[in-house]
């Protein structure tokens, strides 16, 4: 059941901050589970396909590997300083040490929903009901429910769980009820109780408050999906994650601070760090990215392109710690950091460059960002910051294509494990459409501006200009003076997307009409000269 592993596919990096990226990472068999449990020496993460694995949080290194001998659908809890709880898909609760070793396990009636920890206890909701267990396995309380339980939370002396349109509060000592209220269900939303209130998110899209004492519903925002994050509380500021692909923060009455649109839906549980006087929140998206952004403005700080949903994070020793969908678990510094805001993560790709575009940030200022594409060569992208290039396609067979980015900062450091996406080359790739913004007349000796875009609205870069029949490269939007009178051709062609060809209409400039008389002028001058240089040899 439990055997030891080796440390395959790590790679670290020793130095001081500011540090590469990324600190050390590593290539699991499946998707990573939940939030990594942290204890003072290691960390703790698990896989849906079954395996439990606990690291040396600082170095990396592989020091156990557990065995669940069936799928963890559920996230792994800690119960205690030296103990946590896992429940697999088999209906097995177990209960497992810092150092791998399972000291007891019960038979559950069904598998469990959710799973949660304290002080020497575990609970657990099942499709009927929420039980607690002892670290040796005893039963403590059982509460029998008409509803599946929700996800669990425990806080000093009570869980918090929803059932069934309710919110529960009871004693985690007894399963006696403090109060039940009327509320709707949350889903992977686990309540978090701060300053007397009690916030969970719902399957209505609401972030909701209810009085941790009496019950009653404060407030709730709206939002536009299913809130799935498990807010995180700092001060009066209530931070978290909606399908709708917004990041929040309201006040502790419910008042919008803030919000910050990812590439797709949160569903992870905010971490909140405090750096040089300021507070940042940082999060993962389903759209395959870690977020960095100011907690008081909301002003993205920075982001980190993973190639997976991530999952929540949780920190130790400055760096954050959090696992993707991808199967893959990092332990991220924040300076330098880089990484890809479009295309995003799993897009297709055709026989033709594709333009790649993203962000990059360190304390010392970013001297320089290099992308590759499957190991090839690295290639110096435009911009620091804010930063655009081209992922060559043209001529590689179909098929799954990693793209990678990395930085260099002002003092020289450099990532040495990098962010990255999978684009996925294929055969029936569609030529994207452009939007092109020209005025229909001009003046021909007026400079006029010529846009074209792509479908997300952004200036496209490295797109051809053809003005009747004068041909440049370059960026949009393009700076144009027609020169002549008359129907001007204009085309713009960029590879992968469909040309598009229009009429400018020029007037107040040369036409065809002046060249002819300026031709037939010159014409009848020299005929007359003719006149009278053949009349005087007459004379």
């Amino acid at each position: 059941m439990k055997s030891p592993a080796p440390a395959i596919f790590l790679i670290l990096i020793l130095c001081a901050a500011p540090c590469a990226s990324v600190q050390w990472s590593y290539s699991a068999q499946g998707a990573i589970t939940g939030k990594p449990l942290i204890f003072p020496d290691r960390a703790v993460f698990s896989t849906y396909e079954g395996k439990i694995y606990g690291f040396s949080a600082d170095r990396g290194s592989v020091l156990w590997l557990y065995d669940g001998e069936a799928r963890l659908a559920v996230p792994v809890a800690k119960v205690s300083p030296d103990l946590l709880a896992a429940a697999n898909t088999e209906g097995k609760l177990a209960f497992i040490t810092s150092a791998g070793k399972e000291t007891a396990s019960v038979a559950l009636p069904s598998p469990a929903l959710y799973l949660a920890g304290a002080s020497g206890t575990a609970y657990v909701s099942l499709k009927g009901g929420v039980r607690a267990y002892s670290s040796s396995g005893k039963s403590i309380w059982n509460i029998t429910l008409a509803s599946p339980a929700g996800p669990l939370s425990v806080f000093g002396d009570t869980v918090y769980f929803t059932s069934g349109g309710k919110l529960h509060s009871v004693s985690a000592k007894t399963g006696v009820h403090d109060w039940v209220a009327d509320a709707e269900d949350s889903f992977m939303s686990a309540p978090v109780e701060s300053g007397g209130s009690v916030y969970f998110g719902a399957t209505d899209g609401r972030l909701y408050a209810f009085d941790a004492v009496s019950g009653r519903q404060r407030w709730s925002y709206p939002t536009g999906g299913w809130v799935q994050s498990t807010p995180a509380v700092a001060g009066d500021s209530v931070f978290f994650g909606s399908d709708d692909g917004g990041f929040y923060s309201v006040t502790d009455s419910g008042k919008l601070r803030f919000s910050f649109r990812a590439g797709q839906g949160v569903w992870a549980e905010p971490a909140l760090y405090s750096s040089g006087g300021r507070q940042f929140a940082v999060f993962g998206s389903n759209d395959g990215n870690v977020y960095g952004i100011d907690a008081a403005t909301g002003a993205q700080v920075w982001s980190f392109s993973a190639g997976g949903r991530v999952g929540p994070a949780a920190e130790k020793g400055g760096a954050f710690l959090f696992g993707t969908s991808s199967g893959k678990f990092y332990s991220l510094l924040l300076s330098p950091i880089c990484s890809f805001s479009w295309p995003l993560t799993g897009a297709a790709a055709g026989d033709w460059p594709v333009a790649a575009e993203g962000t990059a940030y360190s304390d010392s200022g970013v001297q320089q960002v290099e992308v590759r594409l499957e190991g090839g060569s690295w290639q110096t992208a435009s911009g620091k910051e804010k930063w655009r290039a081209d992922l060559d396609f043209t001529g590689l067979p179909y098929g799954a294509y990693k793209a990678e980015c990395r930085v260099s900062d002002a003092s020289g450091t450099q990532s040495s494990d990098y962010a990255s996406i999978t684009l996925l080359k294929t055969q029936n790739v569609q030529l994207q459409r452009m939007s092109v913004s020209a005025p229909p007349y001009a003046e021909s000796n007026q400079t006029i501006s010529i846009s074209a875009r792509d479908s997300r609205g952004a200036e496209l870069a490295g797109a051809t200009l053809s003005v009747s029949g004068e041909k440049k490269t370059g960026d949009s939007p393009f700076s144009v003076v027609l020169g002549r009178s008359g129907a001007i051709p204009v085309t713009i062609e960029k590879p992968g997307f469909e040309p598009v060809s229009f009429v400018i209409n020029s007037t107040g400039g040369p036409d065809l009409l002046f060249p002819l008389l300026a031709v037939l002028a010159l014409a009848v001058a020299a005929f007359l000269a003719y006149r009278r240089m053949s009349a005087k040899k007459v004379a």
